[in-house]
């Protein structure tokens, strides 16, 4: 997860926005293809991102609870209207000039695939929340599975 917060920080470095993260210590072992979860939660991150126009503001939260771990994504960019949210998730649905309408379809199989959900609330010109949860697999010696 630093990684991915180091390299999407990077990104935003010649913009008007500032990325901001906070991650809990000793975050849990996921199970899974960590190749597939990187691209999803870089695509959210992305998407982000490009919502806002001029300064802004993206701040990513992980932590872990209930043996789930939390991802939220805010930003400060346009928002999502309530028709254009009903089909956020469709194939080939897209408000971008050049998308292909497939990176939140990917990003919701591929958490779906991984046993977690995602959700989204948004506000019209005020900004998205994406939160992510997935199930958690701890690894510890003092905790033998």
């Amino acid at each position: 997860m630093e990684r991915l917060v180091l390299s999407f920080a990077a990104s935003c470095t010649a913009s008007d926005i500032e990325f901001t993260s906070r991650l809990q210590e000793n975050l849990p072992v996921i199970t899974g293809d960590p190749v597939k979860l990187r691209q999803a939660i870089l695509n959210l991150l992305k998407n982000a991102r490009e919502s806002i126009h001029g300064p802004g503001s993206v701040r990513l939260d992980v932590w872990s609870k209930c043996d789930e771990l939390h991802i939220r994504i805010e930003d400060t960019g346009c928002g999502i209207t309530k028709g254009q949210m009903e089909e956020i998730f469709t194939p080939f649905v897209t408000t971008k000039s050049s998308g292909t309408g497939l990176g939140l379809p990917v990003v919701q199989n591929i958490i779906h695939a991984h046993h977690g959900t995602v959700s989204v609330t948004s506000i019209p010109n005020h900004g998205t929340t994406f939160e992510v949860l997935l199930p958690v697999h701890w690894e510890s010696p003092d905790h033998p599975l």
